[in-house]
């Protein structure tokens, strides 16, 4: 939010660790809504309802090895108790939920989120945002990655993707624009 404007920056993630409570998203969404000096806000239990997550940030640095690249590209906020209430029911991802043990490179892929570039933003008190849901399913990438800047398989997962087999709930070719 940038009064009175509301837009969409990008989707996160809720993890809990033991009992602390954590929103995760992408370093870059964080970058971006700091760039616009707005505050920054997950939604809410209930409808048109936002909880501002300002201040507290932990995002990777994009100079880190000594370059403009971040290949981790990653930010994460703890919630306060009076924050996660005003979550209500919302499930959270477990640590125990995650493994990077796993072999991932047969792995069959379901990628969900709603892109900023699909999304309206709002500057009137009644108006609401509307925001488009992508789901894309797809295995795991299994060419050769060498022309690929800045790829490391140990922080990335490189999915196959076309834009041709992106398609909608109605089977038509989805476009990005």
């Amino acid at each position: 939010a940038n009064n009175p404007v509301i837009r969409h920056f990008g989707s996160g993630t809720l993890l809990s660790v033991a009992d602390r409570y954590f929103v995760v998203t992408a370093g870059h969404v964080i970058r971006k809504a700091s760039d616009g000096q707005s505050t920054v806000g997950i939604t809410g239990s209930l409808e048109n309802y936002f909880i501002a997550t300002a201040g507290k940030w932990i995002v990777s640095a994009q100079t880190q090895n000594g370059n403009d690249y971040d290949p981790f590209d990653i930010a994460i906020y703890q919630l306060e108790q009076s924050q996660i209430e005003k979550l209500g029911e919302r499930t959270f991802l477990r640590i125990v939920d995650v493994s990077f043990l796993s072999d991932l490179s047969h792995g069959f892929f379901v990628v969900s989120g709603f892109p900023s570039i699909w999304s309206t933003e709002t500057s009137g008190v009644f108006e609401k945002m509307n925001l488009r849901l992508l789901q894309y399913s797809t295995y795991a990438y299994n060419r050769s990655t060498a022309a690929l800047s800045g790829y490391d398989s140990r922080y990335h997962l490189l999915l196959e993707a076309k834009a041709e087999h992106a398609v909608d709930f109605t089977g038509a070719v989805m476009n990005f624009s």
